[in-house]
């Protein structure tokens, strides 16, 4: 399992047994757009959970690629809210999976000693190497750095959510500096989120939709 931010265990096994002591609205919000776009930007750990991957997502998406984002809205302890991603079950998402191409999946990474320098880096997981390859490029182009995220932490692909989209996708993990620049940075997180929407894009022009273009696997690299 891929864990971030929160604590090593999480408080509920699945989305559905959250629903059953929590409340829409007071404890958690969701927001779920399908716009019919071949690209999907998801973030389960948004609001007090990961701070900062809901608005990078909602960047990300704009107006024209398809929305996910579970916001969590403890303030106090909002740990309690996090289902980590082999976990997270919710129809709505898997509606817009089912009708994309690829997603991008944006989580919160906590900055250690142990994990070294996390400034300007991005890591990078995920089942659709082409897409990865290029989201790596683009952040690089940027003046960000990317690596992968086996170098940080114990991850793997079966069963995460993103890979539902046709084509599969990419999990981004985001160090605490870099969400917080970017929530407080407007100029910062256009760069962010221009050069996660040109890999997008991109993909989507060079590959076509076309499996046989791309290299979607359950193996980690680059």
């Amino acid at each position: 399992m891929m864990r971030s931010d929160s604590q090593s265990r999480d408080v509920y096994s699945s989305l559905d047994e959250l629903k059953k002591y929590r409340k829409e609205g007071i404890h958690y919000k969701i927001t779920s757009i399908n716009r019919k776009s071949p690209a999907a930007v998801a973030a389960i750990h948004a609001g007090t959970i990961e701070k900062g991957t809901g608005e990078i997502a909602e960047k990300v998406a704009g107006d024209d690629f398809n929305l996910y984002v579970f916001w969590g809205l403890l303030k106090d302890n909002p740990e309690e809210l996090h289902i980590t991603s082999v976990n997270f079950r919710d129809d709505s998402l898997f509606e817009i999976l089912r009708s994309s191409e690829i997603c991008i999946s944006v989580h919160g990474l906590a900055e250690t000693e142990k994990r070294g320098d996390m400034k300007e880096t991005f890591f990078l997981n995920g089942t659709n190497k082409t897409l990865m390859g290029l989201i790596k490029s683009n952040l690089e182009k940027a003046k960000f750095k990317a690596r992968h995220a086996l170098e940080v932490l114990n991850v793997h692909n079966k069963g995460n959510f993103f890979a539902a989209a046709r084509l599969g996708g990419v999990q981004l993990e985001i160090p605490a500096s870099v969400r917080m620049k970017a929530m407080e940075d407007e100029e910062y997180m256009k760069r962010i989120a221009s050069a996660l929407r040109k890999s997008i894009t991109d993909f989507i022009e060079n590959n076509g939709g076309v499996k046989e273009n791309c290299i979607v696997s359950e193996e980690f690299g680059f």
